[in-house]
């Protein structure tokens, strides 16, 4: 079990490389794209939830490329999606 976990927690780092100032080609990306669904663990529709249970503001993405890997803004919450809800049943 302990390999898994170590097995999906670098699987996190490298789907996350694109967001740096590299160059990938296209056919990577669109690769890229279709993994990042799989490790944000990202199971219930909380773009819909959270602007109705909080006031958040607006704020636009980072860059292009957050923005490409559906990270709308800066406020963290958003960003997390499920597993802000995950944390919070695991917490209480």
């Amino acid at each position: 079990m302990n390999e898994l976990l170590g097995m999906l927690l670098h699987f996190q780092n490298l789907v996350y490389l694109p967001l740096g100032k590299f160059d990938f080609p296209a056919i990577s990306m669109l690769l890229y794209k279709e993994i990042i669904e799989i490790t944000t663990f990202d199971m219930f529709p909380t773009d819909d939830w959270y602007p109705a249970w909080f006031d958040l503001p607006y704020s636009p993405p980072f860059n292009r490329e957050f923005e490409a890997f559906k990270f709308d803004g800066t406020i963290f919450i958003l960003n997390l999606g499920s597993l802000w809800l995950i944390f919070v049943t695991m917490i209480l």
